[in-house]
């Protein structure tokens, strides 16, 4: 199946094998949301202070199914749940360090 020019385009240099793993391109968060989500970090209970691809996927879930958050909050949450459920948290944390968002400690 051939990629379309914006499609090659947002997978830059990484192979197009690579790139046919993602998903399709309008349910992948913007850069902004994404550079956002590294390294916000839950604002209340129990994982207080834990950036939110850090939280236990079970946490995440739990609150897909009870409601998640309103707002910003929410959204970002469930790209979190996404992006975990799919195993892709350790490259999100790779491009983070690749883009000084994040330490080369969890």
């Amino acid at each position: 199946m051939p990629f379309s020019v914006a499609r090659q385009a947002a997978c830059g240099r990484a192979s197009l094998a690579l790139c046919a793993l993602l998903p399709p391109m309008d349910v992948l968060p913007d850069r902004e949301t994404l550079i956002e989500l590294l390294g916000y970090k839950m604002p209340f209970g129990k994982y207080e202070g834990i950036r939110l691809l850090d939280l236990p996927e079970a946490y995440l879930a739990w609150f897909s199914r009870q409601g998640m958050p309103k707002g910003k909050l929410g959204m970002l949450m469930e790209t979190a749940l996404v992006i975990r459920s799919n195993g892709l948290e350790s490259m999100c944390r790779d491009l983070g360090r690749a883009l000084g968002t994040l330490s080369h400690s969890r």
